[in-house]
């Protein structure tokens, strides 16, 4: 069986997902209406369900619990592990069977490929890390008291590596053809077959367009 949890060093590495509501490059907001919110670096992994995805979920719980004992003691009744989300709970076809892995940190942590060589945002980070792309996270998990939210286990996002290219998450790109159809769904005098390259002048006219 394999384990999830470093027992010594309690840092969690999760299975490979896929990523989802990436800021790894740049701190945003969680909550994109409150302008004074704090910013966070954060990633969250859709992780399959089945054998290996329930086992994860299965450690990871009894890591939330081990952690919120030392910070509580034995009282943990009415514990809230804010991190693991149900995917099948959760609006989008994306989430269907999947388990929701939930990371944050205010700071900036590293970001890598599958041989742990650094991926710059300034040498197209952005290209290979994306939601939808496959990764996994390293994380660790710490203990909150608030007082009208009860007591709770959240992760912190500690390095995020990027394994493979995947299906970018999101809505799919339109079709043109689906979308308008032929031109001759159009009135004739909006049809463009007689355009041709000469409709946009000569090279220097462009030149003086795009400067």
């Amino acid at each position: 069986m394999k384990t999830y949890v470093n027992p010594k060093s309690h840092l969690a590495l999760s299975p490979v997902g896929r990523l989802s509501y990436p800021a790894l490059f740049e701190a945003k907001r969680i909550d994109q209406d409150k302008v004074d919110a704090p910013l966070f670096y954060q990633a969250s992994l859709l992780i399959p369900k089945g054998e290996e995805g329930d086992e994860f979920v299965k450690q990871l719980t009894e890591e939330a619990k081990r952690v919120a004992k030392v910070k509580f003691g034995k009282s943990i009744k009415g514990l809230k592990i804010s991190f693991l989300k149900d995917g099948d709970t959760k609006e989008g076809d994306e989430n269907d069977g999947m388990w929701i892995l939930s990371t944050k940190n205010k700071n900036a942590v590293p970001v890598v490929d599958r041989n742990r060589k650094p991926i710059l945002k300034e040498n197209g980070g952005d290209t290979l890390v994306y939601a939808g792309s496959e990764g996994r996270i390293s994380f660790d998990l710490w203990a909150w008291d608030h007082k009208t939210g009860g007591k709770g286990v959240s992760a912190n996002l500690s390095a995020y590596q990027r394994v493979a290219d995947g299906e970018p998450l999101g809505r799919k790109a339109v079709d043109a053809d689906d979308a308008f159809g032929g031109a001759d769904d159009l009135p004739p005098e909006e049809q463009d077959n007689n355009m041709s390259d000469s409709s946009f002048g000569d090279d220097e006219d462009m030149d003086t367009m795009l400067g």
